[in-house]
């Protein structure tokens, strides 16, 4: 009798119980944000993934007389005997209810997990970063960063210093009582100094309103026109050692010509020339690297690093610590089915008394499509009416989330690829 009252609900599109459903949609999608029903909901029989109004729906609608049909069916699966015990069942039914108990079992261990000390600090510590960040990226028009890592930045400055190795050398060399190994110090010490100086002029220079502005305190002013002022002093200095060098090298030269009778040529004095200026070209590429590389925002892409450092180190404790268990959940979950599949294979299927139960149960599926196809109507429904809402968005449940808040928020899009089911268990 229970089914035949599920069947003569009137799920016509057209129907009373659709409209009631159906003109909820622009309500609901003025509300910008929707809590969704999660995957598994413990004993209260409500379906997955399903908004506010398409549960109140369901529940005084569907749920009243669809409960009663569903346990009568699974009362005539479970009145087959099977000899030794065990009773017969719905596969679907047992289905639900392992993932049900999968479900909560990884809840449990999420639950615990979250307590841990070094969990929680860790986690604040990825908040309070997040939240910093995500300052620095409204104030940049709601754009990440976008500065380039460290590795490649690193890289390509100390790619462009590397002709100050051949380009100095010989004339460090000349400096008095310096050895050959001292000199290839020298060198290399020269050439961070002249990277640094790049990156310090070049980053401030693309910093300069974010730097100087006038929202810019004296103090903070200060700070910045000494770092600055340490940039353009170590490229002096560095400047001050490339010249003096080259110098000693050019005057030996002179003297050594000089010795044989020969004139200076135009040559001679290119060769000077272009050592210095080779070091200054190398210096201002670097500058203008530092300038490409870097936000206009002073320590943004900073922040992006910190964060994302600590979201690699969540990362790695949450696969350490946590998902091993998820997956013992996991596996323990698929064998339970595997071996009810296999039982049902094995002793039911061939049964008349399975045969009919599985007619009944068919009938009822049937019923449930028409439910599904009216959700559905209504996802739509929603979905049309909340295209032009740039900010709708969905609320729901993920035990993925590798912070202890399970809360998922998603877009129409992703709402839209959902596969809204009904449950069994």
């Amino acid at each position: 009798m229970s089914l035949q009252e599920y069947d003569q609900l009137d799920l016509s599109y057209d129907g009373a119980l659709a409209r009631m459903l159906i003109d909820n949609a622009p309500k609901e999608a003025a509300q910008g944000s929707i809590s969704l029903s999660g995957e598994h909901n413990s004993d209260d029989g409500r379906p997955p993934y399903l908004t506010p109004a398409m549960q109140l729906w369901y529940r005084r609608v569907v749920a009243s007389v669809r409960g009663p049909a569903l346990q009568q069916l699974r009362s005539e699966f479970s009145a087959i005997d099977l000899g030794k015990g065990q009773r017969g069942f719905l596969i679907e039914s047992e289905r639900d209810r392992i993932e049900r108990r999968k479900f909560e079992e990884i809840t449990k261990e999420r639950e615990n997990y979250f307590t841990d000390e070094k969990v929680k600090r860790l986690s604040a510590e990825l908040e309070d970063a997040k939240h910093a960040y995500e300052q620095m990226k409204a104030a940049n028009g709601g754009d990440d960063a976008n500065e380039w890592t460290t590795k490649v930045y690193i890289g390509l400055l100390g790619l462009f210093a590397l002709p100050e190795l051949p380009l100095n050398f010989e004339s460090f060399s000349k400096f008095p009582i310096i050895t050959p190994a001292i000199a290839a110090a020298l060198v290399v010490i020269v050439a961070v100094g002249i990277a640094f100086s790049s990156h310090i002029v070049g980053t401030t220079i693309k910093q300069w309103g974010e730097l100087f502005g006038g929202h810019v305190g004296s103090r903070d002013k200060m700070k910045s026109v000494r770092f600055l002022a340490l940039g353009l002093s170590l490229f002096t200095i560095a400047m001050g050692i490339v010249i003096t060098g080259r110098s000693l090298l050019f005057q030996e030269d002179i003297q050594r010509k000089l010795v044989v009778g020969e004139p200076l040529s135009y040559a001679d004095y290119m060769a000077f020339g272009f050592s210095i200026g080779g070091n200054i070209l190398i210096w201002f590429l670097g500058v203008v690297l530092a300038y490409v590389a870097h936000s206009h925002i002073p320590g943004f892409g900073l922040k992006q690093k910190i964060v994302k450092n600590l979201q690699e180190q969540v990362s790695a404790m949450y696969e350490r610590d946590l998902q091993h268990r998820k997956a013992q959940h996991i596996s323990s979950a698929q064998k339970a089915l595997g071996n009810l599949e296999q039982l049902e294979v094995r002793q039911l299927r061939s049964r008349p008394d399975y045969v009919a139960a599985r007619s009944g149960f068919e009938a009822l599926r049937k019923i449930d499509n028409r439910v599904l196809a009216l959700l559905e109507e209504y996802r739509a429904s929603l979905v049309s009416a909340g295209e032009g809402r740039s900010k709708l968005e969905f609320i729901v449940e993920d035990i993925n989330n590798l912070s202890d808040d399970k809360r998922l928020r998603i877009d129409i899009s992703a709402y839209e690829q959902m596969k809204l089911r009904l449950p069994y268990a």
